[in-house]
């Protein structure tokens, strides 16, 4: 059986916007992983955000997120780990 994923988003406040943080719950394992990350600003663009959807769609196909990322037991362990490792990304912020 291939694996399946669930997907979580989680949403944060952030200056003026949102971050919302791409979260795959594996099925078989229970890990989670964070695909990726998106902040949308005030005026929120609809283009934007159809944009971020195929982005996620088009990177879960091309590359195994397990091969990505490691696996963490709860969704917030996955969050603060990849805060850790984009913590100096400007674009995150």
């Amino acid at each position: 059986m291939k694996k399946m994923y669930e997907q979580i988003d989680v949403f944060c406040n952030v200056n003026n916007g949102v971050k919302i943080y791409r979260c795959f719950r594996c099925l078989q394992t229970e890990k989670v992983y964070v695909q990726s990350c998106d902040c949308f600003y005030a005026p929120f663009n609809l283009a934007q955000v159809e944009n971020s959807k195929r982005s996620l769609l088009e990177l879960f196909q091309e590359e195994n997120i397990e091969k990505r990322t490691c696996g963490f037991d709860t969704t917030l362990e996955a969050i603060l780990n990849f805060d850790e490792e984009f913590k100096d990304d400007d674009s995150f912020a």
